[in-house]
């Protein structure tokens, strides 16, 4: 965050167009455009002294001899004529040149506007830039959802309120909808567009990740690798990325990297994901010293697997099968293979068919909890999931809280309550 505020503190220098007008010192006429007539070496030095300060008119006097040119054309020089037939003629004897003294006075002038003009501009959309950003941020810290319709929404209607007591936002989000009842003829870029706010985020929340990560990562150097492919609800493929870390005092923690968009599931695909993420972060992979994957082959295999890939380039990063990915493998299996344990587990999974898809049951469960809350004596006896969930298809041993949550209802009561 503090990097995309501070690229709005940056004095981005306007150039000026350079060209004056002039007049060729070999030239009897004005054109509408005039070139100065000066020698490449000594160009900046002229240009300068226009960019600097108004010309004044320099006649030279009549004993003054004008240099030689040693150009192709031979030895040919100004001549005293060309001032008094064209008064408004300056010659500058440093570079031996000849321009319009009107000319590059307007020249000058006009350039002086354009960039008073240009600077005021970016000044206060550098200010209105600002003021999006610290709202987004405002809304983000706080959970607040910034999405809404037809300008109802909770980030349009915080920026019109920090409007009030700013003058400069106001009288830019005044031009911006004087220009759409009118049409839309001027362009005003807004920066409010959900994908920019999107974008704006973004940058907040990997700058975020990257500066708390990096230095924490990097005070223990060593560090885990513990990577898993999936699919989402839109069926894109991404891969998500954790590290572990142990530190001088021997505590062992997990952090979360982020999700990272892949063409494919393939170990090619995935390593470069990984070398690329870790080079955001500053991360070196030779100070990889584990990875852990689940047992699919992409990841752990020994011929081209994300892992056998990884040790060629660092032999010291010893792969490992996930522990959680295994355990579930395990409860899985025993789960398969014990009568009592499949029944259990079968028996619960209809119960939660039964009630979830339901709304009579669901509010009859919900009269359930209220009469347990308040026969409860002690806040123990509380349940403390007010919902019943679905059994998940992955994580076995999260299936424990769904039948923990059904033997409570089935020993506080009584009866069946859904007879």
């Amino acid at each position: 965050m503090l990097n995309l505020l501070s690229v709005l503190d940056r004095n981005v220098t306007i150039e000026d167009d350079n060209e004056q007008p002039s007049c060729s010192s070999t030239s009897s006429m004005c054109t509408t455009d005039p070139v100065i007539d000066v020698p490449e070496d000594q160009q900046p030095t002229l240009r300068t002294e226009l960019a600097v300060s108004t010309i004044k008119q320099h006649t030279p006097k009549d004993s003054f001899i004008f240099p030689k040119s040693t150009s192709n054309s031979g030895n040919r020089s100004c001549q005293h004529q060309y001032f008094k037939e064209f008064p408004w003629l300056h010659y500058d004897v440093k570079t031996d040149s000849v321009f319009c003294t009107i000319c590059a006075n307007a020249k000058r002038t006009g350039s002086e506007q354009l960039v008073k003009s240009l600077t005021e501009t970016r000044s206060i959309e550098r200010h209105y830039l600002r003021r999006i950003i610290t709202t987004v941020r405002y809304l983000a810290r706080q959970g607040i959802p910034l999405s809404g319709k037809n300008g109802e929404d909770n980030f349009s209607q915080l920026l019109k309120l920090r409007a009030e007591d700013d003058s400069i936002l106001k009288e830019r989000l005044n031009r911006e909808a004087d220009d759409r009842k009118q049409g839309g003829n001027k362009v005003f870029f807004s920066y409010r567009h959900p994908t920019i706010q999107n974008e704006i985020l973004d940058i907040m929340g990997q700058e975020v990740v990257r500066t708390l990560l990096r230095s924490k990562i990097q005070k223990c150097r060593f560090f885990s690798l513990i990577c898993d492919e999936g699919t989402d609800v839109a069926n894109n493929t991404f891969v998500t990325i954790c590290l572990r870390t142990i530190d001088e005092n021997l505590k062992v923690s997990e952090d979360f990297m982020g999700f990272y968009h892949v063409a494919n599931i393939k170990s090619d695909s995935i390593v470069a994901v990984i070398k690329d993420a870790l080079k955001r972060f500053a991360l070196k992979l030779s100070d990889c010293r584990g990875q852990t994957y689940d047992g699919a082959s992409n990841m752990l295999g020994p011929k081209s697997g994300v892992s056998t890939r990884i040790l060629k380039e660092n032999p010291l990063a010893l792969a490992n099968h996930c522990l959680g990915h295994a355990l579930n493998l395990e409860v899985k299996a025993v789960n398969k293979n014990c009568k009592p344990l499949s029944l259990t587990t079968d028996t619960t999974e209809e119960i939660v068919k039964l009630v979830r898809y339901s709304p009579k049951r669901e509010n009859m469960l919900s009269v359930i909890q209220s009469d347990i809350i308040v026969a409860a004596d002690d806040e123990e006896d509380i349940p403390v999931q007010q919902k019943i969930l679905g059994l998940s298809s992955t994580r076995w041993t999260e299936r424990d809280i769904v039948c923990s949550f059904v033997e409570q209802l089935h020993d506080t009561s009584s009866e069946d309550p859904f007879s």
